[in-house]
């Protein structure tokens, strides 16, 4: 408590918890929202993700256009020299990347929906 800072936003967001206004099930479950999907876990989940890997590659090509890399290698490198191994191994690791799977799968089938309407939709 003595190292709390007044002028740090995330030190005032775990202080509201405590207040009178805070103490709602809305705030609680937001602030473990937070917590549970913003971490190292889920954001190396989202960088070994075969949509990063794809923009990775197809940046190091724009940059140098003489070397060719295929997504498993570099996913492999990320892997194994980027990412910290304890961020890759785990429970924590396979729950982070069991939940982006599912947000991505959310997204896709929302995509889905959305040009099946437009499909459906006689243009006038």
């Amino acid at each position: 408590m003595a190292d709390v800072n007044p002028k740090n936003e995330d030190h005032l967001q775990c202080l509201f918890l405590f207040a009178k206004e805070g103490l709602t099930i809305d705030a609680m479950d937001a602030f473990h929202q937070q917590a549970q999907l913003f971490n190292k876990f889920t954001v190396s989940a989202i960088m070994r993700s075969e949509p990063v890997i794809s923009l990775v590659r197809r940046e190091i090509r724009r940059l140098f256009p003489d070397i060719r890399i295929g997504n498993e290698n570099l996913s492999q490198l990320i892997e194994n020299e980027v990412i910290k191994r304890d961020t890759i191994e785990g429970d924590k690791a396979k729950e982070a990347a069991a939940r982006i799977k599912k947000a991505a799968g959310k997204l896709e089938r929302a995509k889905n929906k959305l040009e099946k309407q437009a499909i459906a939709e006689p243009v006038s």
